[in-house]
């Protein structure tokens, strides 16, 4: 004698609960079943036929909030608002409050010195130019990319030195520009990990934004003997 147990088509996630419930209970099954082979079947609800295919897709298409022109939309049927699935919820959600954050960063005095110092970068840029950067590293191009790091420029804003001039040439102040582009004291060094790269390396646009620049910069930087807890 042969016992079948038979599963409809379900999406992706409920069909594989369905496979890890039914195999943790099928021995118990055949204990019980006086000798009855078990079997457990997979069953296509409705595949390949098109009247339930089309459903399918209109029900697909109703749950992204697609509208029909309202001249094919039955009267009592107007103002009715199908519900969101719940992933379509979440993605929905998603993009409101990505949405809602660009138009914060944008209006926000940070945003502001971002556009004027990077006009033609966007900051979804930096995030998936650093996505497989170490942490360390992450931080330290974005204090470079802000400037709000320790060098003297942003120490003197802050009130915790008496000067912003670079302290190795005095020749004016130590901004991230100065420090990676200007200074005499590290010519060496910038020859050595820049400037032998090519001219695009002396551009802050290139050096903090393209992926091939990321290895010649941080050598930089380690060269130079600045910012020793930050570079690792």
């Amino acid at each position: 004698m042969h016992m079948h147990i038979v599963q409809k088509e379900e999406p992706t996630l409920e069909f594989a609960r369905f496979i890890i419930y039914s195999s943790k209970k099928t021995p118990s099954l055949h204990k019980g079943s006086g000798g009855t082979e078990v079997k457990l079947r997979w069953c296509p609800g409705h595949v390949g036929i098109e009247g339930n295919e089309k459903a399918d897709r209109e029900a697909g298409r109703a749950a992204q909030g697609q509208l029909y022109p309202p001249e094919l939309i039955p009267q009592f049927l107007e103002s009715y608002q199908p519900p969101l699935n719940p992933l379509t919820r979440r993605r929905k959600v998603k993009e409101m409050s990505r949405t809602a954050a660009i138009k914060y960063w944008e209006a926000s005095e940070a945003g502001e010195k971002y556009r004027l110092r990077y006009p033609t970068l966007s900051p979804r840029h930096f995030l998936a130019h650093t996505h497989q950067l170490p942490r360390s590293r992450a931080t330290l191009l974005f204090r470079l990319v802000t400037g709000h790091i320790q060098l003297q420029a942003h120490l003197y804003r802050l009130q915790l030195v008496d000067s912003p001039h670079c302290k190795h040439c005095q020749i004016e102040s130590e901004t991230v520009s100065h420090f990676l582009l200007k200074c005499p004291r590290f010519a060496a060094e910038r020859h050595t990990h820049l400037t032998s790269h090519g001219h695009d390396f002396l551009h802050l646009s290139f050096l903090l934004f393209a992926t091939c620049a990321l290895d010649p910069l941080f050598d930089f930087i380690k060269a130079t003997g600045r910012l020793r807890d930050l570079i690792k």
